[in-house]
């Protein structure tokens, strides 16, 4: 797993943080888009240029769609050989 150690980044970016949050990148095994997941409290974030807004994901919720290829609940966490597509995404400065 990839995980995010950039909390203060996170935090100015709109991310409510609190307490022992994990933020761990996934992707869309589908498209490989990258999203954000707060392991914490189940909070997935898709979009890097508003991270104000997360939906809850792994519950009994409505499911969550890839906003690149619309495909539903089709999220895995990236391996960590695969770091360069984060560093290489809009996701990068979080890393």
């Amino acid at each position: 797993m990839i995980r995010s150690s950039k909390i203060n980044a996170l935090r100015r970016a709109g991310v409510l943080v609190c307490g022992d949050d994990e933020f761990v990148f996934y992707k869309c095994r589908n498209c490989d888009a990258i999203s954000l997941m707060n392991e914490e409290l189940l909070q997935l974030y898709l979009n890097p240029a508003d991270l104000s807004e997360g939906v809850l994901w792994a519950t009994d919720e409505l499911p969550v769609q890839c906003p690149t290829c619309h495909a539903f609940d089709d999220f895995v966490p990236l391996e960590d050989d695969e770091r360069v597509l984060v560093l290489k995404s809009d996701w990068g400065r979080f890393l």
